[in-house]
């Protein structure tokens, strides 16, 4: 290939594009989390009207069921959207672009390999220093009502959802800038922490490892799609 060539190849939008787009499709994916939350609450309080609507809106953030609902509800739409931005690029190569291609399996075996020894790692500094598992997730299970669609709220749309948007699309429009690879993986990972409000600060670092593991799985492998089957595997031992 000559200079020329390579100069003309098509490239991912750049940093600030990049976080703009992001921007917006967090911004629909929460917009339409807080709509459905408003519809449920409307519901149950016209099925329950002499319910207690103080002790009710503080129990909407750890209800399981709503999560599910939320989560079905906005992922997929908002999946679709930061595809849509991505093919917006023209003649881009979609596939490398969001990483949306396999792992071989000796990726696969090596990286969950490393994922057992994170959660190794983590859950043997939780139990030394005597911290209790996240009360959120105990609570989402116990409200779940209807636990399939709690596990494919957690293991399968929300990982899909946040891959392809923070190790898909935002990793790669960071990573083509002067920040490179390792900004590509701190800021993706931080962004990504950011959005979890529902952890304490300890679980938020946490979460934040687990963000650099998969960063760095998704530079090693350019696959997105390894990233969220470690994701999976890791928000499916949560939940268990």
């Amino acid at each position: 290939m000559s200079t020329s060539d390579a100069e003309n190849r098509p490239v991912p939008w750049g940093l600030w594009p990049t976080l703009g787009f992001t921007a917006i499709v967090l911004a629909t994916y929460f917009g339409m989390q807080v709509a459905i939350a408003i519809l449920y609450a409307i519901f149950q309080l016209a099925q329950n009207p002499n319910i207690d609507r103080e002790a009710f809106a503080k129990s909407l953030s750890i209800n399981g069921f709503l999560l599910s609902l939320s989560v079905i509800g906005s992922a997929p739409i908002c999946t679709a959207l930061t595809i849509w931005f991505a093919k917006l690029r023209k003649n881009i190569n979609l596939k490398i672009y969001l990483g949306l291609r396999q792992a071989t399996i000796k990726d696969y075996f090596l990286w969950l390999i490393f994922l057992a020894l994170y959660i190794a790692i983590t859950a043997g500094i939780t139990n030394l220093l005597k911290i209790s598992p996240s009360p959120f997730v105990t609570e989402i299970v116990k409200t779940a009502y209807f636990s399939p669609a709690l596990y494919l709220a957690i293991i399968v749309i929300a990982p899909i959802f946040e891959e392809v948007l923070f190790r898909g699309f935002l990793f790669e429009g960071i990573r083509r800038s002067r920040l490179g690879s390792i900004g590509s993986i701190l800021i993706t990972s931080l962004l990504w922490t950011i959005i979890h409000t529902q952890y304490d600060l300890y679980f938020m670092g946490v979460l934040f490892a687990l963000g650099i593991l998969l960063g760095m799985a998704r530079l090693k492998t350019g696959s997105v799609y390894l990233t969220i089957l470690l994701h999976s595997v890791n928000n499916l031992l949560a939940v268990l």
